[in-house]
């Protein structure tokens, strides 16, 4: 089952829409046609499967039949050597940024 990463504002109670180059690929390229199962990833740490309901030209839309929360089961542990200036601060703060936005969180 083909799983795909969509914006949380695109699932609104048990459908999603699925749009813009995404929709595109998924049509096209992977050949997805009404009934066919997906997975959907939003950008917090839902897990959405669902069946295609419709493709059109624009958007593709899918009902969705189940919600799982996703939590990864790694322990991830960043280590980082001293840098020069204000380096060492930009990483911490990507590091905690990737920690706020990651779906394994």
């Amino acid at each position: 089952m083909p799983g795909f990463s969509v914006n949380k504002d695109s699932i609104k109670d048990n459908e999603a829409v699925i749009s813009g180059t995404d929709q595109k690929h998924t049509a096209k390229v992977l050949r997805i046609k009404a009934e066919d199962n997906i997975t959907l990833f939003d950008s917090g740490s839902n897990e959405c499967y669902g069946n295609i309901s419709s493709v059109g030209k624009t958007s593709i839309e899918t009902e969705i039949y189940k919600r799982d929360k996703r939590e990864s089961p790694l322990n991830i542990i960043l280590l980082q050597g001293l840098s020069k200036g204000d380096k060492t601060d930009y990483i911490v703060e990507k590091a905690n940024r990737e920690k706020l936005h990651s779906p394994h969180t």
